[in-house]
């Protein structure tokens, strides 16, 4: 087996094989959108990630059976370089995938660390138990959940004496505070997102001005204790959740003085049953695993799609590396 860098040549075939691969992915999770199991449609991207980074292929016998490649991110969880590879920035088939995983990733890595990018991510199909466990032993850790469901009404009964309703700019000025408030709760233990910028009224109208985008209110006494935005025809962050028959949820906060009487969950029922009406096939949500509120409240109507892990690689290996002149070492 050969680990060699990806190159032009390339392309066609990892698009083929990351369609085979999705193949099999939507076998366990059918909500997954259909037409990424067409290769042309990862194709585009591919050409496009793969003049940006350095990444790898793996070749067995003349055959194509692993690429790898990462896009270089600035700032990255940090102030340091990192690279993000996306779903479909990488697969390993055949019997000896385990194997390939670790020798693309010992080489694309090498790459990486030379170049100053020391936070590696990656995203993962939640089915993918194999892959999961390659990657937690090379030292990553989980960091966000992307999670999908069908648009059948919720199995729980909802009861909420809080009005329901769409944000319209008047309300704007009402909902910044709240969306403040998530910020805060993201810069707090444990998920500890630091909290640098803050989007003003002028922002958020912008945000509802586009076509796709709306925030939903939960309104009691004429006080808006809750709000949950929504994008319509695209994903917040996993690239095959991104289709036109897919809704995602944003950013959502409900006061703490109404936590645990169901607000969110009938904001959450509302947005089902429209965007079934208007023909969507799917909601998706992504938040960090850590966030405890989080993770408690979407895991119980959501399922899994994508996990995404994160390694960060101590910063003074790009000094104290391998070809250290160890007799000039202060």
């Amino acid at each position: 087996m050969e680990i060699i860098t990806f190159n032009e040549n390339h392309v066609e075939p990892a698009a083929k094989l990351f369609s085979i691969f999705y193949k099999e992915a939507r076998e366990k999770l059918s909500v997954l959108p259909q037409k990424y199991e067409d290769g042309k449609i990862i194709l585009p991207l591919l050409q496009d990630i793969y003049k940006k980074s350095f990444g790898v292929v793996a070749v067995d016998n003349g055959q194509l059976v692993g690429y790898l490649i990462g896009l270089p991110v600035p700032n990255f969880k940090g102030t340091q370089r990192g690279i993000y590879c996306p779903e479909w920035a990488h697969v390993a088939i055949g019997e000896n995938r385990v194997e390939v995983l670790k020798l693309m990733y010992e080489r694309a890595s090498s790459n990486w660390v030379e170049n100053g990018c020391l936070t590696h991510a990656i995203t993962l199909f939640a089915n993918d138990n194999e892959a999961i466990d390659i990657w937690f032993r090379n030292g990553f850790g989980m960091h966000v959940v992307d999670g999908v469901r069908t648009l059948d009404i919720l199995s729980e009964e909802v009861n909420c004496d809080v009005e329901i309703r769409k944000c319209n700019y008047d309300d704007v000025s009402s909902v910044v505070p709240l969306l403040v408030g998530l910020k805060r709760h993201f810069a707090s233990s444990p998920t500890y997102i630091p909290l640098i910028n803050i989007k003003n009224t002028k922002d958020t109208c912008e945000w509802l001005e586009k076509p796709n985008n709306s925030i939903w209110l939960g309104v009691y006494n004429g006080e808006i204790i809750s709000v949950m935005k929504v994008i319509y025809k695209g994903s917040n962050d996993a690239q095959i959740l991104s289709d036109d028959d897919t809704v995602s949820i944003g950013e959502t906060f409900t006061r703490e003085d109404f936590r645990g009487r169901g607000v969110t969950r009938a904001i959450l029922q509302k947005v089902i049953e429209e965007s079934s009406l208007q023909g969507y096939k799917r909601c998706a949500v992504v938040f960090e695993s850590q966030n405890i509120l989080a993770s408690k409240f979407w895991l119980r109507y959501f399922q899994p799609a994508f996990y995404s892990l994160v390694r960060k690689i101590d910063d003074r290996i790009t000094w104290a590396n391998k070809d250290r002149n160890i007799e000039t070492m202060l």
